[in-house]
């Protein structure tokens, strides 16, 4: 199924599902940016779709409509706890 780009709050995003996370972070008093920096991660070019700001400080959101869509190209690891998280700080993979 091909995304459908969603305007929200000034911002055009990718997909419908990437305008519900904007909708829900708004809802949840947490602020955010869409798209506002881009990496080179092992060689590969890289731009989250939002970073937001906690408390606790900034972290890099990937919003994906499952994990099979997760790009394999991004350097993972895998934590104590068995979760694979991409390696670019503190970053947070949300599917679905």
């Amino acid at each position: 199924m091909r995304a459908l780009e969603t305007r929200y709050k000034g911002y055009v995003f990718r997909s419908r599902l990437e305008a519900r996370w904007a909708i829900f972070f708004d809802l949840m008093g947490v602020s955010f940016e869409y798209e506002p920096e881009g990496f080179l991660l092992a060689g590969v070019s890289y731009l989250p779709d939002f970073r937001i700001r906690l408390a606790s400080g900034f972290y890099w959101i990937e919003v994906k409509p499952d994990c099979e869509a997760w790009s394999p190209t991004i350097p993972m690891v895998t934590d104590p706890g068995g979760w694979e998280t991409p390696i670019i700080g503190q970053m947070i993979a949300i599917f679905g």
